[in-house]
């Protein structure tokens, strides 16, 4: 089977019961959508940072958030989404973005004191590091 080539995902967020750990995916521009991941193993929360991995799509990175507490933390998934390992790297700033930058990601946060911005590059290798 080719790999798609464009993949949307929904991670955690609320419904109206409370917060949600579940991931979601579609492949079909949002006509479909297939439930990857019941309850994954970053828990319950709303406001993740996510991303895909430039040129791969299948591999899910997921980071951050809020629920009763706030999630400075880094996943990633290498099949859309079924299976999460945590990321050794440091902490993820407070409501932080990720976003592509081919062939890495960025981590894009406000600044704890003023309005300046922060960016990190992420490497991500063919292990499970993470390199700021």
């Amino acid at each position: 089977d080719p790999c798609p080539k464009c993949i949307i995902y929904v991670v955690g967020g609320q419904s109206s019961l409370g917060l949600c750990s579940d991931v979601w995916a579609s492949d079909t521009l949002c006509r479909s959508w297939h439930r990857m991941n019941e309850s994954a193993p970053f828990g319950a929360r709303a406001d993740v940072a996510c991303a895909t991995v430039p040129g791969n799509p299948l591999c899910l990175v997921v980071g951050g958030g809020v629920s009763s507490d706030l999630h400075r933390d880094f996943w990633l998934s290498r099949d859309l989404g079924e299976h999460f390992q945590e990321i050794d790297m440091p902490s993820l700033p407070p409501f932080a973005t990720l976003v592509q930058w081919p062939p890495d990601l960025l981590c894009v946060a406000r600044c704890a004191i003023g309005s300046r911005v922060s960016v990190w590059r992420v490497s991500l290798g063919d292990g499970d590091e993470a390199q700021p």
